[in-house]
């Protein structure tokens, strides 16, 4: 099945006349024939509010209740981190904590419910716990129903914190989110001003053992702020008591994933923002990494492209992508602190891009005709993919967004000097 978020959505509400802006919206589509499921799109739970922008970073597809079989009984959770409603207990009109997760039940009437996040720091008071950044769904304590994870990166002052609802076969009832959860804070250091913990969050097995491990984005942390990545064994949250928010000083990671040092800026005053999005991409079969367990990608937004020799100059704020491989058994014991992803990491940028054209009888000039470009945004999305070759092996590989590159039309007669198209994407 198929769900697009539309952020910018406008809403009219036709019995009151009012308009909400950017309110934010989602299309629903089976898989079979891509048909619509509803003619209306899904919209975030009443009262509206302009500015909501749902669907802004992740929206999920799951089984939260333990509905086998037909793929209408899954739901889906859509991130809303702006602002939503009055949290309860505080006084109406005061400063609200902003984000919620809109839920959907595609059955039937495609009925909706809105989560917000349960005791957040300071519910009544300035600031944003954007909740909802991040939003997962996989298997984290091992039983047939699938659990949600959801990311508030602005909790706690922006050091941030995660949540994992458990699923259950209440799950989608007033209340039904609520009955089992649990949370834990981000490992915070007197020296982080602010972490982001939470930005962006994933569940994936990466030691086959049926507990869904939870990998974190922070893409402010550390004294630099360059950015970090968290790895949670699934059994160890799967063990928390629940209603229950955890220290981060106390329940800390079982491995710290550090951006790739020479993705280091030479101005030390930019930062990487490591950890902007966590990427599950499967096994990376075919190639020297494969071994029947998935691996996962973190990107950083920005990051130093190193130009070859040459007279290419170095890109500042180009961006990457960087994958770890799943240990593999037959690698023996991880050591310390490495229980289940190797380092170092493979790291992805943008490529030099040449291209040949005829410039005379049998003369064929070379091109470069991209290189890598600062604020591209290159990596903003990852999606694992898998070729074949000639002999019918598979291959994994990946296709990497991005989003903001600068584009040459060499052969287009309305860019005669070959002038690019900005942020034209690739």
């Amino acid at each position: 099945d198929l769900v697009l978020s539309s952020i910018e959505y406008n809403h009219r509400d036709l019995s009151t006349g009012e308009f909400f802006a950017d309110l934010g919206a989602a299309h629903a589509f089976t898989g079979e024939f891509l048909q619509a499921i509803a003619t209306n799109p899904l919209l975030p739970e009443q009262p509206f509010e302009s500015g909501l922008q749902m669907g802004q970073l992740d929206v999920v597809i799951g089984d939260l209740r333990g509905t086998s079989g037909s793929p209408l009984a899954k739901l889906v959770c859509i991130g809303a981190v702006l602002n939503k409603g009055d949290y309860p207990g505080c006084s109406p009109g005061s400063p609200r904590v902003l984000g919620s997760v809109e839920i959907f039940d595609l059955a039937g009437t495609a009925a909706r419910l809105s989560l917000l996040p349960p005791l957040d720091s300071l519910p009544c008071a300035t600031g944003a716990s954007r909740f909802g950044m991040g939003v997962a769904i996989g298997y984290v304590d091992a039983d047939t129903i699938q659990d949600l994870v959801v990311g508030a990166p602005g909790s706690d002052g922006e050091f941030g914190r995660v949540y994992v609802f458990f699923g259950h076969p209440s799950f989608f009832t007033t209340g039904g989110p609520l009955l089992r959860w649990t949370a834990f804070k981000s490992p915070a250091l007197p020296s982080d001003p602010a972490s982001n913990f939470g930005f962006d969050v994933q569940v994936v097995d990466l030691n086959s053992d049926g507990y869904g491990e939870i990998v974190v984005g922070a893409p402010e942390k550390g004294t630099s702020g360059n950015g970090k990545a968290f790895i949670y064994s699934g059994v160890r949250v799967a063990g928390l008591t629940t209603q229950t928010v955890h220290d981060g000083s106390t329940f800390l990671a079982e491995q710290t994933l550090l951006p790739p040092a020479s993705l280091l800026e030479d101005d030390p005053g930019l930062t990487l923002t490591f950890g902007w999005q966590v990427f599950a991409i499967g096994d990376m079969a075919g190639t020297e990494y494969g071994n029947g367990r998935p691996d996962i990608a973190v990107h950083s937004e920005f990051g130093k492209w190193t130009a070859p020799p040459g007279p290419l100059p170095d890109v500042e704020k180009a961006g990457a992508v960087v994958v770890y491989a799943a240990w593999d058994p037959a690698d023996g014991t991880p050591p310390p602190g490495k229980p289940f992803v190797k380092t170092p990491a493979i790291k992805i940028q943008s490529p030099l891009v040449w291209e040949g054209f005829v410039v005379g009888p049998g003369q064929i000039e070379a091109r470069l005709m991209h290189v890598p470009q600062s604020n591209a945004r290159f990596g903003r999305a990852v999606e694992p993919v898998d070729w074949r070759t000639t002999s019918g092996a598979v291959i994994r590989g990946l296709l990497v967004g991005e989003p903001d590159a600068d584009v040459h039309n060499p052969s287009d007669p309305a860019y005669p000097d070959d002038t690019p198209v900005q942020d034209a994407g690739r």
